[in-house]
């Protein structure tokens, strides 16, 4: 008796390496590419200025959008949150407060805030939009614009 249970169990065991090692190892994905979902061309309207080049960012979906202009352009982020959006986003007013005055911006997204940068929690995304550097109204118009224009984007 046993020896059957012993056997039994060793062929469970087998069973379950075999299994086991048939299982693929997981592959992280690559973020999605916001500079395809949201093409130059509707970024152009909000900056009004010619988008040259984009450049997609490297581990984050997000997209940088360089303009004709030295030194303009804009980038938009989609932060990784690792699934706690909202402590990521009490995390960046904690830093840019402590850089400066940030500014509560009602309706976008659940909740945003306009310090050094845009950045807004909607569900469980959270966006940075990192404007061009014009003065502090405009930034925030513009930056306001992109984010929404992001936002209804599936990145």
């Amino acid at each position: 008796m046993r020896a059957i249970t012993r056997f039994a169990h060793q062929g469970l065991v087998h069973a379950l390496l075999l299994s086991i090692a048939v299982i693929p190892p997981k592959v992280e994905a690559r973020p999605p590419d916001l500079c395809a979902s949201l093409p130059a061309a509707e970024i152009e309207k909000v900056l009004k200025e010619k988008v040259v080049s984009t450049e997609p960012l490297k581990y984050t979906s997000g997209c940088t959008y360089v303009t004709a202009r030295a030194g303009y352009g804009v980038r938009l982020n989609f932060l990784n949150t690792g699934g706690d959006a909202k402590e990521e986003f009490a995390g960046q007013r904690r830093l840019q407060s402590s850089a400066g005055k940030v500014q509560i911006i009602a309706g976008l997204g659940d909740e945003a805030f306009f310090g050094m940068v845009l950045v807004v929690r909607a569900g469980e995304r959270v966006l940075m939009v990192e404007p061009q550097p014009l003065d502090e109204a405009h930034r925030r118009e513009q930056a306001r614009a992109l984010a929404q224009l992001a936002l209804g984007k599936k990145p």
